[in-house]
């Protein structure tokens, strides 16, 4: 067991953050080497202190990046002397930087390219340079106002932004814009009556690949939001890092983009956007959940300065079919954020969306203004025909034969310039069977016989390069091999198909093929040649994997995919390129693999969805396993809101078994959302049917942990026969390893110490071991003492740690051994953060906020005067339990609200508080326990407290206000009198109030209204 931190390692630690604030993205054991760690202990110690500083879940693998206010902190003080900074760059340049740590290095010096004249002349170039301009606004946004040319970034970001919407428009201007003059109208008509208040709702362009979505979006954006001023935001969902689930995500880039636009009038919301994203110590084991609500400050802010301008704020929502793809509650959710932020003062706001089919069907009510983009009109056809250059004499041919189709007329187009209007085929075809046909029209008057041939079942590549032609597609069809610089002929000769294919914009020594012509053609290349497609998609896959490029992963992934349309075999694909598959390609699988990629993507499968305007309940589904596998994936990724749609399916649905692996799914995913209630009873039901617990061995690990936890609370006796069961130390190993916090600190912890399973305790820069502390606090080691172990010291320094990030100036202010600072490791916050994510719960987080706010006002009820503690921004139940405050509030607001399932959770979290302070509350303790009866120490010093001031009833009233929203402590109070008559009246006989308020947690009384309740109960007559 490794001991507390020690003191010695604190250089080591300050070298490694240095070496990450100097830094882009970066290797951890970069980071180690530079700082001279070399010890295996100190490397454990340091890299735990360096990855709570870090961002360590990036896109690009084993790379960590360190958080924005860390480096903010060692860049701004700790080498807040020019001296000092400019010898660190030197040192850092030393150590082999990439190409953005030596961005960093130069900003921060001033020289090269980012000397303030060098930044000033990129940003005023006639002819931007947009890889140069993306890399100057990288480096000063890590370096601030530390780097010389730190006061250009808001400029930076504002060229880089003009470039891409110059960029974006020119694209279009090239492309044309033809007709849609009756959309065009509608959507601006509907864009000058922007909305200024909830609910949100979108006018929504919806339409199938390529008929011409973006080009309307983008005229309608050029007319309606560019030139009149107004502040265009984009969300591009088709775009890596932009999920609901991530609400505070979403928040930060819209914030940014708006800063962007609105210059220096923008600065106040880059400021509020770096205090939002500060992560408060304590917060990290809350996963999606502590980014799960919109920061109030940076929301107000953003609308503050919205207002200010004047201007209104159009948002374009592109590819929201890869929205609806992750699940089917996602598209409410943004909406249901985007109604936050109008009314924070987001306004006036317009809103439009774009996407394939109908993606927004799971949230008709936000659907304003329907706008179905079918073929194009008569004088829309007629100037695209103009556009394309073909002679007057063929428009009508092509006309009647397109019906307002843009790939048939494009297709018809290039056939008629190029062999004339009599190759058109004659009369009406629906535009699949138009565009094959044009297509193989095409084909067949490609010159070349060898390109001819190659050509066609080139369709089944994403990508195609002259050294695929000649390794995968001439041997896959039987075609001698290549001559030396033919292969080479041959892709240049495809790549002047424009109608075809165009040049890959990221490696230009490959093509691809046009999106829609693929989605036409390649259902009917594996209908027609199914056998010639098998080869091709074997080769390919072979042939990509030998490559050394990311790109190429995802090729390889794609036509090992494409086989399981002729092999019964599910290949072996990693998270990361899984993740890469968009939409598009998605579409292009077969339905088991793009079921295989939805589950390894973290995405939704094909399971459980719904169509129309409102939910069905699914028929019970036959492949058990398969539905427990989506239930589990939705666990693991934390996507609460979408999970509670589809295990609600499910219950709904009926016929589920309690003993077969999706009832067991459904119910780890109510316990880890929090519907403790839901949870219980189903298990009860189980245990109703089976009566033992040795199916446990067999349990996906996930389901096996949750096993343990839900005995630990309410089936304990089960539980002790579990410990029993031959091969359960092995097991219990194993799931101890693999548990987050409720089950490493939560109930079970206790009940396996009690039972002769005592866990190690655990280490780490940012965790304590509360329940190891409260062990060591309780059971008096061999010599007699108490209280005194390493684990023990080590968590009160965590709390103390965090309390002082939230304004604790002094230690002293709190005793050093005040168990309320062990209470604050609670690990029943993590669930109640996933419980206010869940449709309903909405209220749950304003409560939480406003009582954070109360709390830390009041200091927290901390021993000693602790006054003005500062609340947590991202996550209020994070900063409530912070102060070691969650029991109690958690057990008032389910008083409040009379829920189930927070009661349930809170009542789990009232026993551990109570156990922690003495008060044993999981059957029998363990060998040595020497706690206390009656009221828990915790609570006896809060009551003590008010009975020392010269006004205890008056003290006992304003404490009791803190747990009301209306800060009402007599309106409180006589509604506990209302609801708990009995009880007090019974507890008023009682002389002593520490004896009050034994009895009253004997009751049950929620523990925040135990101390003033056992002061003020002592005036309430008795008899």
């Amino acid at each position: 067991m490794s001991g507390p931190p020690d003191p010695d390692a604190a250089p080591f630690v300050a070298r490694a953050k240095r070496y990450a604030a100097l830094s882009g993205p970066f290797e951890p054991i970069a980071a180690l080497r530079a700082a001279a760690v070399t010890d295996a202990g100190l490397t454990t110690l340091v890299a735990s202190a360096l990855a709570a500083a870090c961002d360590t879940d990036l896109e690009n693998g084993s790379r960590w990046l360190i958080r924005s206010g860390e480096r903010r902190f060692i860049l701004d003080r700790t080498l807040k002397d020019r001296a000092d900074l400019l010898a660190a760059v030197a040192e850092r340049r030393a150590q082999d930087p990439d190409q953005a740590a030596a961005d960093l290095l130069a900003a921060l010096a001033g020289d090269g390219a980012f000397t303030d004249t060098a930044v000033a002349d990129a940003l005023s170039a006639p002819t931007p340079d947009r890889p140069l301009i993306e890399r100057i606004v990288a480096a000063l946004d890590r370096a601030g106002l530390a780097a010389p040319a730190g006061g250009r970034i808001v400029d930076a970001r504002q060229a880089l932004s003009r470039h891409d919407r110059q960029a974006r428009r020119s694209g279009f201007e090239a492309r044309g814009f033809f007709g849609r003059e009756s959309e065009t109208a509608a959507l601006i008509a509907w864009l000058e009556k922007p909305l200024v208040a909830p609910p949100v709702r979108a006018a929504y362009i919806a339409g199938n690949p390529g008929i011409g979505k973006s080009a309307l979006l983008e005229e309608v954006t050029g007319r309606a939001g560019d030139a009149r001023g107004g502040i265009v935001v984009r969300l591009d969902f088709d775009r890596a890092g932009l999920d609901v689930n991530d609400l505070l995500g979403l928040t930060m880039e819209l914030a940014r983009q708006i800063a962007d636009r609105l210059g220096d009038a923008g600065k106040p919301i880059l400021e509020a956007r770096l205090r939002a994203a500060s992560v408060t110590r304590g917060e990290e084991s809350y996963g999606n959940s502590s980014r799960g609500s919109v920061p109030p400050e940076l929301a107000a802010v953003v609308g503050a300065a919205v207002r200010t301008s004047g201007r209104p704020v159009l948002l374009v929502l592109d590819t929201v079919e890869v929205l609806r793809a992750r699940g089917e509650e996602h598209p409410e959710r943004l909406f249901r954020w985007l109604d936050t932020l109008l009314a924070a003062g987001l306004r006036p706001l317009a809103v439009l969306a774009a996407g394939r089919g109908n993606a927004l069907d799971s949230a008709p009510g936000r659907v304003g203004l329907a706008v179905p983009l079918d073929g194009l009109d008569g004088p829309a056809t007629d100037a695209l025909l103009v556009r394309l250059a073909v002679p007057p004499e063929a428009r009508a041919a092509i006309t009647d034969l397109a019906n307002g189709n843009p790939l048939v007329l494009r297709l018809a187009a290039t056939v008629v310039r190029e062999h004339g209007v009599g190759e058109l085929p004659q009369g009406m075809l629906d535009k699949d069977v138009a565009a094959a046909f044009l297509y193989r029209i095409l084909l067949s008057r490609i010159d070349d016989p060898e390109l001819r041939r190659l050509a066609h079942p080139g369709l089944l590549a994403r990508r195609i390069s002259a050294a695929f032609l000649g390794e995968v597609l001439a041997p896959a069809l039987g075609l001698p091999p290549l001559a030396p610089g033919r292969a080479e002929t041959l892709f240049n000769a495809l790549a002047g198909q424009l109608w075809l294919v165009q040049r890959d914009p990221v490696a230009r020594d490959f093509v691809i093929h046009r999106s829609d012509m693929r989605a036409i053609l390649l259902p009917l290349l594996y209908r027609d040649q199914p056998k010639l497609c098998e080869k091709v998609d074997a080769a390919a896959a072979a042939w990509f994997a030998r490559q050394n490029d990311a790109q190429a992963d995802v090729d390889a992934a794609y036509h090992r995919l494409q086989l399981m349309r002729f092999r019964d075999r599910r290949p072996a694909i990693t998270t990361a390129v899984a993740q890469r598959f968009d939409p598009a390609t998605l579409a292009e699988l077969p339905p088991e693999a793009r079921d295989l990629v939805a589950g390894l993507a973290g995405r939704r499968s094909s399971q459980l969805r719904k169509g129309g305007e409102a939910p069905t309940a699914a028929a019970p589904i036959v492949d058990d396993a398969a539905l427990a596998a989506e239930v589990l994936n939705l666990i693991d990724r934390e996507d609460w809101a979408e999970g509670q749609f589809v295990v609600d399916q499910m219950a709904t649905a009926g016929g589920l078994d309690p003993r077969r692996p999706a009832a067991m799914a459904i119910r780890a995913f109510y316990w880890r959302s929090g519907r403790w209630q839901r949870a219980r009873r189903m298990f009860a039901e189980r245990d109703r049917m089976v009566r033992d617990d040795t199916e446990i061995f067999a349990l996906p690990l996930p389901l096996a942990i949750a096993r343990f936890e839900i005995r630990a609370e309410f089936t304990r006796p089960r539980l002790r026969r579990m410990l029993a069961l031959p091969g359960i130390d092995a097991l219990i190993a194993q799931a101890m390893r693999s548990a987050g916090p409720l089950a490493r600190q939560g109930a079970l912890a206790f009940v396996l110490a009690a039972n002769g399973h005592r866990q190690e305790p655990l280490w780490s820069s940012k965790d304590g071991d509360a329940v190891a502390a409260a062990l060591d606090s309780w059971i008096p080691a061999p010599d007699g003492r108490r209280g005194q172990a390493p684990a023990t010291a080590h968590a009160y320094g965590v709390v103390r740690e965090r309390l002082g990030a939230r304004g604790l100036v002094s230690a002293a202010a709190i005793e050093w051994n005040d168990l309320q600072m062990l209470v604050a490791l609670s690990p029943y916050p993590v669930v109640a953060a996933n419980l206010a994510v869940m449709r309903g719960n909405d209220r749950l987080i304003d409560a939480a906020r406003a009582a954070d706010a109360r709390l830390s006002q009041a200091g927290g009820l901390l021993s000693g005067s602790p006054l003005g503690l500062g609340p947590v921004a991202a996550n209020p139940i994070a900063g409530i339990a912070g102060l070691g405050l969650f029991a109690e509030w958690a057990g008032a607001e389910a008083w409040r609200r009379r829920d189930p399932d927070l009661g349930t959770l809170a009542a789990a979290a009232e026993r551990w508080r109570r156990t922690i302070a003495g008060r044993w509350s999981y059957d029998t303790p363990p060998p040595g326990w020497q706690g206390e009866a009656g009221a828990d120490i915790i609570i006896r010093r809060r009551v003590q407290k008010l009975a020392n001031f010269d006004d205890p009833a008056d003290w006992a009233l304003r404490q009791l206000a803190l747990w009301d929203p209306a800060d009402d402590g007599p309106g409180l109070l006589a509604r506990l009198r209302r609801r708990h008559g009995g009880v007090l009246a019974a507890v008023a006989a009682l002389p002593d109030p520490v004896a009050r308020a034994g009895l009253l947690l004997d009751h049950d009384i929620p523990s925040a209204f135990v101390p003033p309740l056992a002061i003020l109960t002592g005036d309430l007559p008795h008899d």
